[in-house]
């Protein structure tokens, strides 16, 4: 039995898309199913929204299946 699943562990929101994002979707189109976790919530990210309006975007954003 194979298990084909991938697991990114990042530290930021948009780290894993930025640093092997190429690698996730070769993994993907090879029948893996991906998984992206994140450390922080990146809720520092940003000039104009309070850190936990960002946090709560990214969280959503996160949630997206694509």
């Amino acid at each position: 039995m194979t298990n084909k699943t991938a697991l990114a562990f990042m530290a930021h929101p948009d780290d894993a898309e930025f640093t092997c994002g190429g690698t996730l979707i070769r993994l993907s189109r090879l029948g893996y199913t991906i998984h992206i976790a994140t450390v922080t919530p990146g809720d520092c990210g940003t000039m104009t929204h309070t850190p936990h309006d960002i946090a709560s975007i990214r969280t959503n954003e996160a949630r997206k299946v694509l």
